[in-house]
């Protein structure tokens, strides 16, 4: 009688509803049909990786890590929006990115933590690029992302194309 919609989440005894505000929704973490919360987590993390190549702050050589201390914050433009990162070496030739989109005013906190998730912004990932045995991005599975429903979208259909590396690869340890 409210307006509430209520969907099962396939074999879950939890129901979702549609709740949000009258300026968008700002609920939970979408799940899309064909792919796209995985592509949306790909662009994101080919944003960030490229913005940090473009700013010198690292190369695709092992340890060609260009910052000083444990690790780097830096802010770049995703599909017109704005976005921060977090770049650190977690040995071995791997870096750890972490990246956030329509950053929160809080996000250069947060933006450090593995699970910063909407702390961070509207859209947030993480996930490594793989240097030593070739150049390409891995992740866990599923990938540690989340995303806001409006945005999710336009972030999986921008087009972004990696600088000198694959778009995927094996996940090592």
């Amino acid at each position: 009688q409210l307006g509430f919609k209520i969907k099962q989440a396939g074999d879950s005894p939890n129901p979702y509803f549609n709740l949000g505000s009258k300026h968008g929704n700002t609920g939970p973490m979408v799940h899309t049909p064909g792919g796209g919360r995985l592509a949306a987590w790909r662009n994101v993390m080919i944003g960030a990786i490229n913005a940090g190549l473009d700013l010198n702050l690292f190369g695709l050589a092992a340890d060609d890590n260009r910052w000083t201390g444990d690790g780097t914050t830096y802010r770049f433009t995703f599909a017109g929006m704005p976005a921060i990162a977090y770049v650190n070496d977690e040995g071995h030739g791997e870096l750890k990115f972490h990246a956030a989109v329509n950053p929160t005013d809080d996000a250069p906190r947060w933006i450090q933590a593995w699970n910063a998730g909407f702390l961070a912004g509207d859209a947030f990932v993480a996930g490594w690029l793989e240097r030593r045995q070739g150049q390409w991005l891995q992740t866990s599975n599923p990938p540690m992302c989340a995303f806001r429903r409006q945005i999710l979208p336009s972030i999986a259909q921008a087009d972004i194309q990696p600088k000198g590396y694959l778009p995927k690869g094996k996940f090592m340890m």
